[in-house]
This record gives C-alpha cells, structure tokens and sequence, in this order.
C-alpha cells in the first residue's frame, strides 16, 4: 500500500530535465539603495546573462570558462522571476531554474555542487530559507533542491546527443573539412574531448612547452607568444570583473552577502583569478589597476572556504573505519572464494512470514571464520520488501530515490533501452518446483515468468571451495537443501525463481574467467594503503561500499540522520545492483572470425596482423585468456602488480595502445582526483557476480540451440544513483573516456536501429574498423552480443538491521501498514477550513468535493488521511460544505440502515426522474403505499438468486476468451506479415467491456437484435438517436444519481445516456419481451410487471445501473491496485501451471489479495441521504435538509486497518442477513463472484503477461510459431 511514485525530474533516453521554483526574500537587501530581494536578483540575472552574451556574442576568442561550461553536461539552463500578476499586498515571487542536463539527477546536483554552487548561492540567496550550496554538504543541499522542484509533466530533448557530442562532433567535421584519407582518420580516432578547463589551460598558459594552443582545433592550432596568448582573455577578464563588481552596491563587502559575491567572482572568474595573481602577468595588471584598482583588490582577496570542503578531496585512512565487521554481511568487503551458489528470489504474504524467515536465517558476516565446503548465506531486500518489513511509505521516501524509483523506472538513465528495455526483458521463470534441475530458458521459451515487481527479497547462497572436488550436482544438491530448510519455516514465505551460478576458470591457469574468455574479478578497488597501486591507487573510503560513512566528496556520511529509523538502517549495509545479463559467444565468436578475416584480405604487404586475441584485447583492454599476457591491460608499459590492475591512461592519452571505447577504459578511466577536483566523487563498486550456464566447448558442435550462458551480474555501492547508474550509464553511451558516446561499449553496448554497429580503434598507427552487431535493415532484429535479461535494485542490510526487520515485521504480524495519516488528513481538514473562511462556501464545497473524489486525491491518500482524521480527531462525523461526512464504521452502518427514518433516500428521485424514470433505488421502505415493497421484491429476488458459481466460471471463461481471441488475431497478423515476433498491449477496458456485455446479456437477456443496443463500452461519441450501448450507457447514470454533487457535465450526460437506455430498454422489451435473462424475466412476469412495460423498462435499467458500475469501478481500481503493488505477478507466481478447481478454491486463492485492495479502493466510495429531522450523529448536530455522506471507502478503510476482512460496507450492507439495511445490494455475492472470476483468469493464464506501456495495461509478447508442414 503505497502513494503514486512522484518523479519529479524528467528523463528521457539519458537527458533529464528539472526545475528548481523558490519563493524570494519580503523586504530590502542590506545595501544603500532601498533595493528588494526581487530587484537585486534581477539585477544578478541581467550581469549573468549580459557576460554570458558578451563572451561568446563579443569576444573573438571565448577562452575563458564559465560555471555552466565546466559542469560540462547542461544541454541548456534558464533562470526567470515569476511575479503575480494582480500584484496583491500576499503575492508571492519565485526565482525559477529550468535546466536539461545529461544523465541522472543525482551525478548532475554532485557536479554543479562541486563547480557551481557559489554561482547559485548568489542567485537562491534572495529566496526564503535557501540552504547555501557553498556551506552545506550535497545531501543537504539536495534536500533543499528536491523540497523546491517542481514535477516534469512533459520532456522533449535531443535523445543520443550528450553535450560533449557536440564538441567531439565540432572537433570531427573541422578535421574532414581541411583533412582526409588515412591521416585524417587517424586523428579523429585520436580525438579526445577537452574539458573548458583544459580548453583555457592550453589556450592561455603554458602546457607542455607550448601557449596558445587551442586543443578543440584537434592539433592543426599554431602556438602563440605568452603575451599574445594573454592579452584577449586579460582584457576579457577586465571587462567581466568590472560587470561583476558593480553587484558590490547590493551585496555589500564586509557582510556575508559580499561574501557570497566573492565567492562567486572565484568561481565565475577561475582562470583570471590564476592570471592576476602570477607575476607573468604584473604588467597587465599594473595597467588595470589605474582604473579598477578597488574591483581587483577585491578579487586577489583569496576566497574563503566552507569548513564541509576543506578537506576535499577527503583522504582515505590506512585502514578502513569499520567498527564492527560482524554487523557486515559477508561477500561485500571480501569476496567469497566459491565456484557455486544460486539465488532465490522471494517474496512475503505478509510481515510475520518475513519476521519468521528472518528469524532462522543466519547471514555470513564479515568476521566469520569460514572452512572450505561451508555453504555461505546473504539476503537483500527490494524497496517493496522493506515496506513489508514494516517501513512507512514516508520513511521509504527518505531512502535513495533511484533505489526507490527502482532498475526498471531508470531505464532510460542507464541505456537499458530498445532491446534491453524492461518491457522486453525476458523476466525470471516460476521454476521453484523444478529445483536443481531448473533451467535457464531460451528466447521464447512459453514458460510462467515473475514480475520484478513481486520480488521482495534476494536470497544467495554460495558454496565455498574444499579440498575435495565438487561436482555441480552434489553443489545444487548441499544449497538446494538450505534452501528448502528456510523457506519451510513459514507457509507464507513464498519461492519464486532459483538461479543457480557457477564460476568459469580458466583450465591451464584455474583463474576466473567469463564466457566470452577474460580474466574476471581483477579490478575492484581495495580499502587499505597497503593494497593501493602506485601508477593508479584504486583505494577508495569504506563509504564508496558501505553506507554510514564518509566518502571522498562527503566528510559527513550521507543519510546519518539517526532519528530516522529508515535512515539508520542503512549503517553497514551496501546497495546491490542485480542484472542478469546473456552472452552470446557463438555470435561474439562468429563476428570475431569474419573481422580477422576481412582484415587479413585487405591487409597491405606491410599492415601488421590482426589476430582474434589482439581484437579482444582491443574490445576489452585487456588481454584474453590463452594470450601470453593474459590479464594485462593494453598500456604502453605492463603493470607491476600481480593482478595487473596498477596502471592508468596517462601513457596513452590518444588512444594509441587502448582504445577510448575499450570496456574497462569506459567503465574506470583511472583519472586521478587531485585538490582542483575537490567535490568530485568518481564511481566505484564492488562486483560480486557469477556466471551461469556450462562452459564454452570450443569443440562443440554450433549446429542448433546453443546453452543459455551469461553473467549474474552484482555490483555493491554505498550509492546507486552516483555509482554503479553513472559506469553503466558510461558503458551504454556515455563520454567517460573522453570520446563520443555513439560508439558504445563493444561486448554491452546495442546496435541503433537500422545501424550496422562498428568499432573504431587504431593498431599499429593504422585506423582499424570492425563491424559488430546490428543491421543496416531498419527493422531488423538485432543480435547483441550482451543481452539484459531482467535486474533489480536491492538493499543488503546490516546483521543489526536484520534483526530490526524483524522485530518490525513482527510488530507489524498481518496487519497491512497503512499508507494514510490521521494528522496529514487534519492538516487538510485544516486547508479546506481556510478556504471556506477566506473565499466562501462555493469555493470550498468546490475543494472539498477534489480532496474526496479526484483520482489524484485517491493516489496519494489525501481522501484516506481526511476519513482517518474524521474517525480519530472528530468524533467519526464532521459538517462541511460538501455535507455532513461520516466516517466511521459503525456510523456509516447507521446512516444505510437508518430503522427510525431519520434520513431519506428520495433525494435520488428528480435525479432518477431526468434519466431512467422514478425507481424503487430511490424510495424509501416502510411508506403506506409500499410501493418500495411492491417494486423491489421480484427484482431483488431475482438478483440474490442468481447462480455465484455459474457467475464466476462464466467471468473466467470470457475472461480467458477476449485474451485468447486477441493473442490469436495478433499472432496471425504478425505471421501474415512474416514477421518473427508479435506483441499485443491491452487497455483493461478491452477485457471489461465484453465481461460486462456478457453478463447484460446472461443476466438481463440483451442483446443487438432490433437495433435497440449496441455491444459496446462507454463512448464519448455517442449521439443522442443512436442506440446506446451495453454497458457503456449504464455507468454514467450511475454517477449522476448516486454522486452527493455531481458536476455540469455528469448531470447532462448521465441524464441523456440514461433516459436513452430506458427508451430502447421499452422498444426492446415490447419486441422480443423477457428473452432468457432471470433478472429481467422475473421482474416481466411479476405482479407489479405484468403489462407495464415502462415499469420493467426501468426497474431492469436501474438493476443494470447498479451492478455494472459498481463491477466497472471495482475491477479496474483492483486491477490497478494489484498491478502498482505487483500484487497480479505475484499471484501468478504463486499459482503458476495451476487452475482454481471451482469458486470457492478461487476464493480461498485469492482472498487475501482482493479483499484488501477492494477495501483500500472501494466503489462506491460516498453514498448519500437526506436528513428529514433534527438528529446528532456523532458529535454533529443535523438539520432537516441535510446531505448525509456515508462514507463506505471509509468505512471499509478502517476494516483493512484493524485486519478485518470486511467489505459489505461497499454495498450498503449484507442483503443475506437478517435486519440488513433496506438498500444493502443483492447483487453483491454475484458481483464478486463475477470479479474474481475475471481476476482467477489473469492469474491463471499460460499467455505472457506483464504490465503494459500506459497505465492500466497489460503487455503480451512472444515468437510467432512456424508455420505447419503441409502434409505430402
């Protein structure tokens, strides 16, 4: 149970988008002139933009950087100042930022916190309670930048263009534009990016015995004199400083908001700072000070520096600050010398089966003493699993939004797109049953799958080397047997999918290797100085692996606020990316034979050979297994260590030896951090991951199906969002080596549709090209070498925080947490008071009626937290202008009931009386003419007669029917079409329509003959003297009678389709009479029916309106329910090859899941009466005249809260006992047979289900069969 995921930084293919809205200071800055916090903004905005347009509008040569070059990824940025326009004495003005950045918001806010928070300090000091950048650290700055952005509803942004594309695009065209042939090839591919900083570095001073050197002109630039070089950016220094003092007059020297300029004059004016402050150029600034001899002695002042970033970059001790190394889990600081294991992914029906797992799992530590042949043990939780555990939805809003957000909603952030998107991901397969014979399945293969979105937890269990060798059969054998033991502790502790693991090795050395033939596990960093390398130190802080300490960037350990139990959690623990990713080696093999080939044939007498090895070597920059140098980096020199991991790039700044794109110089480009990097926080994690399938057999035969083979890959880092998303962001399409970011990584990178994919790289001073994967055929099927099968983000907690899950869980029992807030509804209640006291009844009537009934107010629980309020803070009733709300649930069955006539239902009735005509729905009992009585007892016979079991297998079988129907069109097409593949995406509208049209007919006998009706759901265009259609013309009538406040729209619609439907309900029944359906030939039949055609007409039309809504509503809020909560995956998981024997084993299934969520999302969620006698409910004195709304959701809220399973508030009472309210529905016990009928056929289906592209969808997708063989 949880709120609507808010993302408030838009992203599309890798760009992203956020806006920063902040309110500005009331009053005068302290300056002399009377100036406003607005006006001196202004004033900043203009001085920005104005030298921003002068260097580059004015200057003949920019070199002179500014804040937004050397962040080095803003696409573009737009600061403005809001001002209301009535200008009212309460008017609020806003500074609002928009910017378009590459890659995620997280890495972004780190880098212009490292290199321009001064600049925006000057900007955002003008708003209310601005946390200055400059003197903060980046959490909580991030927490002031997140508190004022505003959701991204809309983004459109170049996809595949980073910023430094478009430089490295700029620096290739002017090669070919003055050059061609070999030589210029051989430049391009030497191409690597400057930085503005490098830019203004060669441009103006002396580098490498040279000046004035302009590095973006790719080598062709001339050098100039140092004076030459100095005088155009000195001069262009002169004019920018001279701009930027006379801010001086607003932001006085000598007070903290001069400061705040100084600080920004440092940041915005970098290199002429180094220029007057170096004796080289004391004659330039003799001259200058003639004139601003006040502006440059303010700026040759030194800056002062914030005390959070005097030690940055942050020095990592000798020895790594673990406290406890027995609250770590083992595996993440120390790998486990093991060649098997398997993971099992889990899931928890409720908190007291995960406190019952957690109670008999005992997890390796850090400090065990481990023996060869243990079998060592780790979990690790999905953000879903630590909100079964018992964390609030606002404490799990507090964690890290990308864990939050989740490995699937970051997809386009991390380059899982096209062949790699979650929406193609070939999920786990349900295949706990199997055991140790569980496979990994092919493309295609029609077995049940899970949905990430069930998993709440990762068991892993590794078996480490003995002395003895060890089969994979006895391994699977000794895990699967722990296995068994800790899932069978508790009934509700659910197995989902094993995948078992095995470590490759080389045979002649017995080093790891992958499938692909490389040494693995060579590369991750170290935590102690005397494991650190002297070229490349590859020694990170124990904060890059584990949460609760400092980092390189960060002294204080972000999320340390010990008073968030959510937050303390973290101590110890590391977040884990889990991908599981698919070699292909027969098409890596297949590619690698027909380069060497094509390059050999082309090859001149005197090109040097390029062998397999060597164009492996060049993919991956290193050295295959089975090379003399096997594991040795391509560098100019061999690394001195054993693992061959002590070396950096700075021998081969071209490229020459390495390629940019090489795999591991894109995923670690070894650039040292230095004092001028400070702020910085390069990425590092920790890889901990397995292969899986059997080992390449270069004998084997490549004829048919080969194995599944691949990598279980896990990454641990303190930060997913500035770690492991920023190396795979590098690895899909990022500019981490310094190139561009069209060419992906060799072995993971995806081929752009339509684009045979090729690799650039120079060998032997020659200009090599390899085509890879792809297909210059628009719409062909790629076959990437690496495929992403699924993956998800996880939380591996620390052993103290295990055991605080548990304790959690267990408090929690089987109670639901709820999502809603008592004092978040009384601050509501508290709004909406205001309005009424400010603007009016009118106006708040109007916000009453959104807090209770917008969809938007449902999602984020604001109507549950004022129904929670209601009951807990108001006596259980509370008068507003929307009517008198009742709350709580003993109250609410009062109203229904309502034996002393207290409230009247006839205010249904002029409603009624606009639509399907004056109904016994709206008439009360008990009146001297019973004529409720006389039109209620065959209709309401009827409904409670009707046959539940027969409802529910008919809801199935239509159910399975409509989707089989579709699946079977939509293969056909795409087979007439030839292609190899289909997909089909179904709005549920499209399964609820035909369920509910087959039940108007089964139960009311309509049908399309005669014109009178059309089969078909709601449609907006629809004329009047059309026919109406069923169920389509049932629903809004519904809404316009049984709303307390229908608006405009509702009441001319519901009125129109409602006084249609009746009308061709008269024709209908006057041609063919009852037909076969029982509602409605019961009531023809009956006495009060008997000749009175429009009577029937009517009576059958509103039993109609009452259940097809009633269905609609509920199904689809469910369904929405089980698909945001990933209730609909785990249930198929659950029951995956298995059927419900009948309606009450369906029942008995699926029970614990639907009655919660219909009680979370009950329809209706208001019924309404009248008050037709001064009365007291609750602590509220009623008037006659007033509208009494029953609240039925809140009723059925409070029931979900205390673990009742109880939902019969949703339909006005149970009919079937005795002294039920006199409108409790009959149709309920048939209804909900209809609905889980047509939930048992989701859950039941063989066909692929997974949540579609569009809200409330569901996507299929397979191979298209091959064609039967005619027969001789």
């Amino acid at each position: 149970m949880r709120r609507d995921l808010t993302i408030k930084t838009g992203s599309m293919a890798g760009t992203s988008d956020f806006r920063v809205m902040a309110p500005i200071k009331k009053g005068f800055v302290p300056s002399l002139d009377a100036t406003t916090y607005k006006t001196r903004v202004k004033y900043v905005l203009r001085a920005l933009n104005g030298g921003r347009a002068n260097a580059y509008e004015y200057e003949l040569a920019r070199v002179l950087t500014d804040s937004v070059d050397r962040v080095g990824r803003i696409h573009s940025v737009g600061i403005a100042v809001l001002e209301p326009e009535d200008e009212s004495a309460d008017g609020v003005d806003y500074v609002l930022l928009t910017a378009t950045f590459d890659g995620s918001w997280e890495a972004y806010v780190r880098v212009i916190w490292q290199k321009a928070a001064r600049l925006l300090d000057l900007i955002f000091c003008n708003t209310d309670g601005y946390v200055l950048g400059y003197e903060n650290t980046y959490e909580n700055w991030g927490i002031w930048l997140k508190s004022k952005q505003t959701e991204a509803y809309f983004l459109y942004a170049t996809p595949d263009l980073t910023v430094d594309d478009t430089r490295f695009l700029r620096m290739e065209e002017r090669v070919y534009r003055r050059a061609s042939g070999a030589g210029a090839d051989k430049i391009v591919t030497r191409i690597r990016i400057p930085s503005p900083e490098d830019i203004a570095r060669h441009s103006i001073f002396e580098v490498d015995g040279q000046v004035g050197v302009d590095p973006t002109n790719a080598g062709f630039s001339k050098p100039l004199s140092i004076e030459a070089a100095a005088r155009p950016p000195f001069r262009h220094g002169i004019r920018a400083l001279a701009g930027l003092y006379r801010l001086a007059d607003f932001y006085p020297p000598g007070t903290h908001d001069g400061v705040l300029l100084h600080r920004a004059g440092h940041e915005l004016l970098p290199e002429f700072v180094t220029m007057i402050n170096d004796p080289t150029y004391a004659a330039g600034v003799q001259r200058a000070r003639r004139r601003y001899e006040e502006a440059l002695r303010w700026l040759m002042t030194p800056p002062d520096v914030a005390p959070v970033r005097r030690n940055l970059p942050l020095a990592p001790p000798a020895e790594p600050p673990l406290q406890d190394a027995g609250n770590v889990q083992g595996g993440i600081l120390t790998a486990y010398n093991s060649d098997h294991g398997c993971l099992l992914l889990l899931q928890f029906a409720n908190p007291a089966a995960l406190a019952a797992f957690l109670g008999v799992l005992q997890v390796t530590s850090e400090a065990d003493v481990l023996t060869p042949g243990q079998i060592v043990t780790n979990i690790a939780f999905t953000v879903d699993g630590l909100r079964q555990a018992g964390l609030s939805d606002e404490e799990v809003r507090t964690l890290p939004e990308e864990f939050v957000q989740g490995m699937e909603r970051r997809a386009g952030l991390l380059g899982d797109v096209r062949w790699n998107h979650p929406q193609r991901w070939r999920l786990p397969a349900s295949n706990w049953a199997l055991g140790i014979d569980a496979p990994d399945l092919p493309d295609g293969d029609p077995a049940p799958r899970i949905s990430m979105s069930s998993v709440h937890a990762v068991l892993q269990l590794r078996l480490l080397l003995s002395k003895d060798a060890q089969t994979t059969a006895d391994a699977r054998h000794a895990l699967m047997a722990e296995m068994n033991r800790l899932v069978g502790v508790d009934a509700g502790i659910r197995p989902l999918s094993i995948q078992w693991m095995q470590r490759q090795r080389d045979k002649r050395s017995r080093d790891m290797q992958d499938h692909f033939g490389f040494a693995d596990g060579s590369s991750n960093p170290v935590l102690r100085e005397c494991e650190a390398g002297t070229y490349y130190s590859n020694r990170v802080h124990l904060g890059e692996i584990l949460c609760g300490y400092p980092n390189i960037a960060d002294e204080t350990a972000p999320f340390d606020n010990a008073t968030n139990r959510a937050h303390a959690m973290l101590r110890d623990g590391s977040f884990m990316a889990l991908r599981k990713l698919r070699q292909d080696v027969e098409q890596l093999e297949d590619v690698l034979a027909r380069a060497t080939r094509q390059a050999a044939e082309m090859a001149g007498p005197d090109a040097p050979a390029l062998t397999r090895e060597t164009l492996m070597a060049k993919m991956m920059g290193r050295w295959p297994t089975g090379h003399p140098q096997a594991g040795q980096p391509l560098t100019p020199t061999p690394p001195p260590d054993k693992g061959h991991n002590d070396f950096n790039y700075d021998a081969d700044p071209q490229a020459q030896s390495c390629p940019f794109h090489a795999h591991i110089r894109r995923a670690n480009p070894r650039v040292s951090i230095t004092k001028a990097d400070a702020g910085a926080r390069p990425p590092r994690i920790v890889r901990r991951g397995m292969s899986y399938g059997p080992p390449v057999e270069p004998q084997a035969a490549k004829s048919g199906q080969q194995p599944e083979r691949g990598l279980v890959f896990m990454a641990y880092n303190a930060s997913l969002g500035e770690q492991f998303e920023v190396v795979q962001s590098w690895l899909s399409g990022g500019n981490s080596a310094g190139s561009s970011s069209g060419v992906s990584d060799p072995f993971l990178g995806l081929a752009e549709p339509g684009r045979l994919r090729h690799f650039r790289f120079e060998h032997e001073g020659q200009t090599i090209r390899v085509a890879l994967d792809g297909s210059d055929r628009l719409h062909d099927e790629p076959r990437p070498f690496v495929r992403l099968e699924w993956g998800a983000y996880f939380f591996a907690p620390s052993k103290k925080a295990l055991a605080d899950l548990k304790q959690w869980a267990a408090s929690q029992g089987y109670k639901p947490a709820v999502t809603w807030s008592a004092d978040q509804g009384e601050k509501e209640i508290a709004r909406l008071r205001l309005i009424e006291r400010q603007q009016g009844e009118a106006a708040a009537m109007a916000a009453w009626k959104t807090a209770l009934e917008d969809p938007d107010s449902a999602s984020h629980f604001v109507n549950a937290s004022i129904w929670a309020a209601i009951r807990e803070r108001h006596g259980g009733a509370l008068r507003t202008p929307f009517g008198v709300l009742v709350a709580d649930r003993d109250m609410v069955y009062k109203v229904f009931a309502d034996s002393d006539t207290k409230l009247t239902i006839t205010g249904y009735l002029p409603r009624m009386l606009r639509s399907f005509g004056i109904l016994y729905l709206g008439r009360d009992a008990g009146q001297p003419d019973q004529v409720y009585e006389q039109e209620s007892e065959a209709c309401n016979a009827a409904i409670m007669a009707l046959d539940q079991p027969a409802a529910f297998e008919l809801a199935r079988a239509v159910t399975q029917k409509v989707l089989g129907f579709m699946v079977k069109q939509t293969i056909d097409y795409a087979a007439s079409d030839g292609e190899a593949s289909w997909e089909l995406t179904v709005d549920v509208h499209e399964l609820v329509d035909p369920l509910l049209a087959a039940f108007c007919e089964a139960w009311f006998g309509l049908n399309e003959d005669g014109g009178h009706f059309r089969r078909v759901g709601y449609r907006w265009d629809w004329k009047p003297g059309e026919p109406p259609g069923y169920p389509g013309h049932f629903l809004s009538p519904s809404r316009y009678i049984f709303q307390p406040h229908p608006n405009a729209t509702v009441e001319a619609i519901g009125a129109a389709h409602g006084d249609a439907a009746r009308r061709a309900m008269e024709g209908f029944l006057t041609q063919f009479g009852p037909t076969n359906g029982p509602v409605t030939k019961a009531v023809y039949n009956s006495p009060r029916g008997n000749g009175d055609i429009p009577f029937v007409a009517r009576t059958v039309a509103g039993a109609m309106m009452g259940f097809i809504p009633t269905v609609d509503a509920n199904l689809r809020r469910i369904l929405n329910e089980w698909l945001r909560e990933g209730t609909l995956w785990a249930l198929r998981a659950r029951y995956a090859g298995t059927k419900a024997k009948n309606y009450m084993d369906a029942l008995n299934r699926l029970r614990d899941d639907f009655i919660p969520a219909m009680q979370l999302r009950a329809v209706p969620e208001l019924i309404w009466r009248t008050a037709v006698v001064s009365q007291t409910i609750g602590g509220v004195e009623v008037r006659p005249g007033d509208v009494i709304v029953a609240g039925a959701v809140s009723a059925t809220q409070q029931s979900l809260a205390e673990g009742r399973q109880d939902i019969y508030h949703a339909f006005g009472g149970n009919r079937r006992v005795t002294g039920h309210p006199t409108h409790s529905c009959p149709g309920a016990d048939p209804a909900l047979a209809v609905m889980l009928g047509f939930f048992s056929a989701l859950v039941e289906t063989e066909l692929p289900l997974r949540t579609g592209p569009i809200p409330m969808s569901l996507t299929m997708d397979g191979r298209v069969p091959a064609p039967s063989p005619h027969p001789p």
